[in-house]
């Protein structure tokens, strides 16, 4: 979770809306992961590039619903802890698809990233690739400003 303070809070960014605040710095828990989202304004033929910090997967869904014409997500990299991706370190890569899965009471998270890793979070008793029920909460193609 991030956390930070009064201070730290800069005007607002007009693309976000009302219901978003902006800030200079953060703390934040490495323990998680989070996301590393490139959004884009568009007006007639300008684009203007801005990055955002995003946790929770059900946060970058509501992201991904306010998708228009003018306000698109270009991209999605997922930054895992060393814990998850079992490298002892922070990685940053692009993301490719999130699944949740579901099987007897029991919940995880399946991350695609490049080149066909995948990370799980979840309980351990849970068999990643055999769940009873699979959501795709994310995929690189609900992202409107991709290439």
């Amino acid at each position: 979770m991030f956390r930070t303070y009064e201070w730290a809070e800069v005007p607002l960014v007009p693309l976000l809306g009302e219901t978003f605040r902006t800030w200079m710095c953060v703390e934040y828990d490495v323990s998680l992961g989070w996301f590393n989202v490139l959004v884009e304004e568009r007006n007639g033929k300008r684009r203007f590039p801005l990055i955002l910090m995003v946790v929770g997967e059900r946060a970058l869904c509501s992201l991904l619903a306010q998708q228009s014409k003018t306000f698109v997500v270009r991209s999605v990299q997922f930054l895992s802890s060393g814990e998850t991706n079992q490298s002892g370190r922070q990685r940053m890569e692009p993301l490719l698809k999130i699944e949740l899965l579901c099987q007897d009471g029991l919940e995880g998270l399946v991350y695609e990233v490049e080149h066909g890793t995948t990370y799980f979070v979840g309980d351990a008793k849970l068999l990643p690739f055999h769940g009873t029920y699979r959501e795709v909460l994310f995929d690189k193609s609900m992202c409107l400003g991709s290439p």
